[in-house]
This record gives structure tokens, C-alpha cells and sequence, in this order.
């Protein structure tokens, strides 16, 4: 399936209590957090990031980047490639939240989608695959899908629940044009994003960057009419 549409569904890939210890720590580190800040939860938890307002956010932690290692395998038998660890990516979307159709930066060569948790209000995730057919799908908790993010249309409509936490991991590979995004350009997968080489992300970037935008450009236009600005 995914050497023709460009993604794969598994279901179940991950045990519910790994995803309810997960989304404990998730919620445990938010709150924390959230204390450390001294403002409210309600202004905290939902501080948004650049590609979702309604959300909170976090790279790169420890359960969640021990999982990307522990899926590698995983993901290369899917996707036919051997496959550095790149980083990992951890929300809580809220009520409203949005996702803009959108293709990955080409450092997130393939990409891994894992529901972790949810109140049971359905919020699938569009996709458009290689023929350009457009797929909505469920992920329940523990469901995953892997899909070539840096070439596939990926978005998400209006969530109508109350909180949903997604996890999202990101793989380059080996020996291919982004192999020095291996971890993200750290030390080792799990270190600070302070840690990143970032003369190397930002030539990897220029040298790509004129590309992945028109690209992306194209996305919006084929669906909106407009473009990025800038």
C-alpha cells in the first residue's frame, strides 16, 4: 500500500497502556511546566505553536524520542529504505484547532502520525495520496501512520472535541540528500534543541528551500487560491 499511495495505516501498533503512560508524562511535563511559567493553565496549555494556535506543544521528549528509535525498524520495513532517527514531536490539540494543508520540510523525509490520546470525537487526518485521491482517516489511540510527509498533502479540519494528543516522528534516509539531519542535526536523539548544528540546518534549508516553497505554494493554491507570503 504504500509504495502506490505513498502512506500506511497500522492499527494498534502501540499498546494502550505504552499510550496512556505516554500521554501522562505529556500531561505531567505540561503542568509542570505550566507552574514553572506562573501563568494559568488555561493561558498556558494553550500557547500554540507556528502551525497550530489552539495547542501545546513539545520537541523531543524522552518517551517520545525513545519511540522513534524503537519504530525505526517499523517504519523501514513500511517504507523500503534504511532510515536515520530524526527527531520527534509531541501536541495537545483543543477545541477549534486546525491544521492547513501543508507538505514536510524535506528533513522530515518520512513521518510517522501516533494518536496517543483522545475523548472519542473523531478528528481524522486528510491526506492526498501519489494519484492525488484525497483520504480521510481515523487514528484511535495507538493507531499510527507512516506517509511521505515531503511529498504528500497532509491536514487536519476544525477539531470539535475537547483535547486530542498526537505524537509525530520524523526520519531521513541513510546516505540520501538530508542524511546529515540525522537526529536533527544533534549530538544524539533525546539532547536539547539548543544542541542543534544550526550552520548545517541552515545550509541544508537554503539549499532546498526555494523548492520545498513552491512546492508548498502550489499546495495552497491548488486549494485556496492563495500563497505564502515572503
Amino acid at each position: 500500500m504504500f509504495k502506490e499511495n505513498g502512506f500506511e495505516v497500522i492499527r494498534n501498533a502501540v499498546s494502550e497502556d505504552a499510550c496512556v503512560i505516554m500521554s501522562h508524562e505529556f500531561r505531567m511535563i505540561r503542568k509542570c511546566e505550566s507552574i514553572w511559567s506562573g501563568k494559568s493553565d488555561q493561558e498556558y496549555f494553550q500557547k500554540g505553536d507556528e502551525q497550530v494556535e489552539l495547542s501545546y506543544a513539545m520537541y523531543g521528549l524522552p518517551f517520545s524520542e525513545a519511540l522513534t528509535i524503537r519504530l525505526t525498524s517499523l517504519v523501514e520495513n513500511v517504507v523500503g529504505e534504511k532510515l536515520h532517527p530524526c527527531y520527534s514531536y509531541a501536541r495537545a490539540y483543543y477545541t477549534g484547532a486546525t491544521m492547513s494543508a501543508h507538505i514536510d520540510r524535506p528533513s522530515c523525509q518520512y513521518s510517522v502520525t501516533l494518536c496517543l490520546d483522545w475523548d472519542r470525537t473523531d478528528w481524522p487526518i486528510g491526506i492526498k495520496d501519489y494519484a492525488g485521491n484525497d483520504h480521510l482517516i481515523q487514528l484511535d489511540p495507538g493507531d499510527l501512520i507512516i506517509y511521505n510527509g515531503s511529498e504528500l498533502t497532509h491536514w487536519r479540519d476544525e477539531y470539535a472535541g475537547n483535547e486530542q494528543l498526537q505524537c509525530f516522528l520524523h526520519y531521513v534516509v541513510q546516505d540520501g540528500p538530508f542524511d546529515e539531519m540525522k537526529y536533527d542535526t544533534r549530538p544524539y536523539m533525546g539532547t536539547a534543541p539548543d544542541l542543534k548544528n544550526q550552520d548545517l540546518i541552515y545550509r541544508l534549508n537554503e539549499k532546498h528551500r526555494v523548492d520545498w516553497m513552491n512546492r508548498n505554494d502550489q499546495v495552497l493554491e491548488d486549494l485556496y487560491g492563495t500563497k505564502n507570503e515572503g
